[in-house]
């Protein structure tokens, strides 16, 4: 399962001559992912600021001829996230489990 930390760790591949996305959106966006995934670890509904919808949703700035985070990495670790958050809000809907 995708944590925080992962999501803080995540490093993508640039392009500078071809389509990337903005950084700084990217960045941002991870964050908020990173936010609530430590949030669903801590027990913090509160904490929780992205939903997987959100993450399927989402889209970035586009670069060109300045340097941008490579489409295709950062596409993949987002359904990594979605997939994650998907899996989260599912537990959470059934709530904790029966002793």
């Amino acid at each position: 399962m995708l944590t925080a930390d992962d999501v803080i760790s995540a490093r993508f591949a640039t392009t500078r001559f071809g389509p990337g996305y903005d950084m700084d959106d990217v960045d941002d966006f991870l964050d908020r992912v990173a936010t609530t995934l430590r949030a669903y670890a801590e027990g913090d509904g509160d904490g929780i600021d992205v939903l997987a919808v959100d993450v399927s949703a989402q889209r970035f700035a586009t670069t060109t001829l300045r340097e941008g985070y490579a489409q295709l990495e950062v596409d993949d670790f987002l359904d990594r996230a979605e997939t994650a958050l998907r899996a989260l809000e599912a537990a959470a809907l059934r709530g904790p489990a029966s002793a």
